[in-house]
């Protein structure tokens, strides 16, 4: 709070003299993903976006610790998530765009759900979302090491719209 908010406020202001248009996206550190609730200050200005990643811890230290055992689903974590991340979001009125989570381990028992739950919670509350990068290889790479999709793949395809002539009141997906 006392370090980041005024950098992000000093870079936004520095972009804005070159730059009145475009969005400025901001993330905190990730600390909602293990349930502490965001404590960055407020970011003033035009067209600011609240830009926070979103990884279950779970799912982050067995992808990253060699043969460790698949996580079981925690439902829980998209609560605790949402009730560390929202309270900021409101209390600023930023929109909130996910700017990095990810579809990892595909063969892992409970993934499907998690990438359903991680969806829902997206949809409802936060105008978008970006997936980790386009990779061909292991964790979060969304293409097999040869070069295919992975099976969650289809879960993250989806429409949007690229203009609507008011602000919609909610958003939803339902795949065919």
């Amino acid at each position: 709070r006392e370090q980041m908010t005024p950098m992000f406020q000093r870079l936004t202001d520095g972009l804005r003299t070159v730059d009145p248009n475009h969005f400025v996206l901001f993330e905190a550190p990730n600390v909602a993903s293990l349930g502490l609730p965001i404590s960055l200050g407020h970011v003033n200005g035009d067209k600011i976006i609240f830009f926070p990643h979103f990884y279950d811890p779970s799912v982050e230290s067995a992808t990253y610790v060699p043969g460790a055992d698949p996580p079981k689903l925690n439902p829980e974590f998209f609560s605790v998530y949402e009730q560390a991340t929202m309270p900021y979001v409101l209390a600023n009125g930023y929109p909130t765009w996910f700017g990095e989570w990810g579809v990892a381990h595909p063969d892992w028992p409970g993934m499907d759900a998690f990438v359903a739950s991680s969806l829902a919670l997206m949809d409802r509350v936060g105008s978008g979302w970006t997936v980790f990068n386009w990779c061909k290889g292991s964790g979060y790479c969304p293409l097999d090491g040869s070069g295919s999709d992975r099976a969650n793949n289809g879960q993250i395809v989806r429409p949007w719209a690229r203009a609507i002539a008011r602000a919609p009141p909610s958003f939803t997906f339902g795949p065919v």
